[in-house]
């Protein structure tokens, strides 16, 4: 509730009112015991409170006093903290201080086998008070941590923070206070205490203590040598940035150092393969993340991973807009070994290229590709064609410099088809102005697709799918596209092929139809105007279309207009209303569907037309929420199953407290 109130605009937001009075009479009438679930009742109904200009400060009051009856210790902390949000929300900064210090207080009291202390508690109780500049409290609650891991990792964040507020002498204590009591556990090796220190290590070189990371990580211990190259990389990196270059120029052969290191043991899966989580993985999230490009490049180098490396490299030279070198550091073939097989994926990778670029205003390499693909148009499988790889709207997604192709281990990639690059094509092309090379590709494929319903009509495409959809989808794409000639000509072809089928109710079947997300209404149009073009808007299938494309978009009077002609049974309209709630966002959409849903049930009230839980207690939600609970009982009475309709009239009896 809290948040849709932040999403609504201000002059909106006294609608949400009764809802906060009733999560606060739901609040109150909780009996003894339940005081956690009071406390945060209470709190978040403060806040709502606040937001919508009512008094909060009695409710924070009440849940203070709430909460010292909640009984465990991690939950009664979660909940001191949380009030103490609130406190500061609402100006209150005194109090708020002093519900972070109760939390604090109540978390000294955890042991680290305390249950739900996994939780992100501490380090929001530590962030509360660095975001105030309160250091010495988030030490004191860092210190409060019973579990050494998540202690250190705040200590580590504490330090960090002194020294990006130029407190250098505590933030120096600190750090190596830190790493010495992580370097003294037995256990520190084989745990996850290395991955800790290194981290801390990072965190600290990157608020400028570079010297302080470097003496740190030559107290480490030897056997993580990819952990040792993230730190290394990262203290490298950071030093170049704060123009330190000695000590940049050390870090930086410390990592070749310790590379080769890796490089010996086989850098585990192997660098650059999707596996390699340890090495290649890490280091260029890290790279990327922080700028630390000229560091990889010279680990790349060094220790002559260009092979293995190919994908950073061709992803840097194109951040670098630097797409001719991109174009030919993709390999002739570039293979892509997985789980499941061995795959080509250089068509990819050079589609991305030539697309970024384009948006760049570079139009040589798209225009290059094209050129290249026109001839291979026509070529693919059918079986390979998908109609739903053809967009349905003008808009597509355009490629950035930060996204490359991306890879599964465990599933295939979808092979890159000349067709499905060359429909990509068409939208860049027609957005730089290069109509003509555009429309030659859409002729292309319009001549494919003349082939696959003249000498081909059996044939099956990806999914099972009629080729005449493929045909449909790629006529409505062109004519998108200002290819309208083009467009009119497959529009022909659907037309003379659906003809010549004698059987009327085939003929029906086969209407193609793909829905718009942008303009529904017209997808829908665009389908009784063919179905009355062939001569069967009257048929009961093309009614049953009509009827289903109108209820999963919400076009509930062409819903209504089709019905009758239809004859969906009322079973069948109720899986279908619930299939669109299911796809739809906003509540009073879901509720037109669910009050047609209603009708249907008391329409025909034995037939027990809604049976799933996970159903009902959506639609009973949804009127909860709207306050129509005069609708929840009329649902309630038409469940068949009395234990389950009992269930929900409990619940109901509950609410009718708050409820009107």
């Amino acid at each position: 509730m809290v948040s849709l109130i932040e999403q609504t605009p201000a002059e909106q937001r006294s609608q949400f009112l009764p809802l906060a009075d009733q999560l606060l009479t739901l609040a109150k009438s909780l009996p003894p015991g339940y005081n956690y679930a009071q406390s945060r009742a209470l709190i978040a109904t403060a806040i709502a409170y606040n937001q919508l200009n009512q008094a909060s400060t009695p409710l924070l009051e009440q849940a203070n006093q709430t909460l010292v009856g909640i009984a465990i210790p991690s939950l009664k902390a979660e909940t001191q903290w949380q009030l103490a949000e609130a406190w500061f929300a609402i100006g209150q900064k005194s109090r708020g201080q002093a519900s972070l210090a109760a939390a604090t207080a109540t978390l000294k009291t955890l042991s680290p086998q305390s249950s739900p202390l996994n939780s992100q508690l501490p380090e929001q109780l530590v962030d509360s008070y660095l975001r105030r500049g309160q250091w010495s409290q988030a030490e004191t609650a860092a210190r409060s941590i019973p579990i050494q891991t998540q202690q250190s990792e705040q200590l580590f964040l504490i330090a960090s923070a002194y020294l990006r507020a130029k407190q250098v002498k505590p933030a120096l204590t600190l750090f190596d206070q830190t790493i010495t009591q992580l370097l003294k556990a037995p256990d520190f090796a084989q745990s996850n205490k290395a991955l800790i220190a290194t981290e801390g290590i990072i965190s600290f070189a990157q608020a400028g203590g570079v010297t302080t990371a470097t003496k740190a990580m030559k107290q480490l211990p030897s056997q993580k040598p990819a952990l040792r190259a993230r730190a290394w990389l990262a203290i490298a990196g950071e030093a170049r940035q704060q123009k330190r270059p000695k000590e940049a120029a050390l870090a930086l052969e410390q990592l070749i150092t310790v590379g080769k290191i890796g490089q010996k043991q086989g850098f585990d899966s192997g660098f650059g393969t999707l596996g390699d989580i340890e090495w290649s993985g890490s280091l260029y999230a890290l790279s990327r993340s922080q700028g630390y490009a000229p560091e990889m490049l010279q680990f790349i180098e060094r220790l002559n991973l260009k092979t293995q490396a190919t994908e950073f490299l061709i992803t840097e030279a194109v951040q670098a807009k630097r797409y001719d070198e991109a174009l030919r550091l993709i390999p002739k073939p570039m293979p892509l070994v997985i789980d499941v097989g061995v795959f080509e994926v250089g068509d990819s990778w050079r589609w991305w290229v030539a697309s970024v670029a384009a948006q760049e205003g570079q139009l040589q390499p798209l225009i290059a590709l094209s050129e290249d693909v026109l001839p291979k148009v026509g070529t693919s499988e059918p079986r390979q064609l998908s109609p739903w790889n053809i967009p349905n709207t003008l808009y597509i997604s355009p490629s950035s410099s930060n996204s490359p192709p991306y890879f599964l281990i465990d599933i295939p990639p979808a092979p890159s088809l000349p067709e499905d690059t060359a429909i990509q094509a068409i939208n860049l092309l027609q957005q730089q102005g290069q109509t003509e090379l555009a429309g030659r590709l859409g002729t292309a494929l319009a001549d494919q697709a003349e082939e696959l319903l003249n000498h081909q009509p059996t044939l099956k495409l990806s999914a099972e799918q009629h080729p005449l959809l493929w045909v449909h989808n790629l006529e409505r794409y062109l004519r998108l596209q200002q290819q309208t000639l083009t467009a009119d000509r497959l529009y022909v072809l659907q037309v003379n092929y659906l003809k010549q089928i004698e059987d009327l109710e085939q003929r029906a079947a086969l209407i193609p139809f793909t829905s718009r997300l942008d303009d529904p209404r017209e997808a829908i149009a665009d389908l009784i105007k063919l179905a009355e073009v062939v001569g069967v808007a009257d048929q009961t299938q093309t009614a049953k279309q009509i009827f289903k494309a109108a209820v999963l978009s919400s076009q509930m009077d062409i819903m209504t207009q089709w019905q009758p002609l239809a004859k969906f049974s009322p079973r069948e309209q109720v899986e279908l209303m619930l299939q669109a709630a299911r796809g739809v966002a906003v509540l009073e959409k879901k509720i037109v569907h669910y009050d047609h849903i209603l009708k249907l049930m008391q329409s025909e009230p034995q037939n027990g037309l809604l049976m799933n839980n996970y159903e009902l207690n959506s639609m009973i939600e949804s009127y909860l929420f709207k306050g129509q609970t005069h609708k929840i009982k009329q649902v309630i009475s038409l469940i068949d199953n009395s234990s389950e309709a009992r269930r929900y009239q409990e619940r109901l009896n509950c609410l009718t407290l708050v409820l009107p």
